[in-house]
């Protein structure tokens, strides 16, 4: 999944089914998957480690591909 990137409408919808992650960890992920930042400027800018923005990329990937699916699965129904 290397360079996959997420519309501003895609992140939001997806942000609504991660309401319990912080907006801190959705704006890590947010900066990479929408804005195009690297993962290591990112974690520099903010203090943290590109793991820690890694971890909330991953996250947010996870619940866009799941969103998907159950797109799909509706559609079929």
């Amino acid at each position: 999944m290397a360079g996959q990137r997420l519309s501003e409408a895609q992140f939001a919808a997806v942000a609504l089914l991660l309401g319990r992650v912080s907006n801190e960890r959705l704006n890590l992920a947010k900066l990479h998957l929408v804005d195009g930042l690297m993962q290591s400027a990112i974690a520099n800018k903010y203090g943290c480690t590109r793991q820690n923005v890694n971890g909330a990329v991953q996250l947010v990937l996870k619940a866009s591909h799941m969103l998907e699916e159950a797109s799909k699965l509706a559609g079929k129904a």
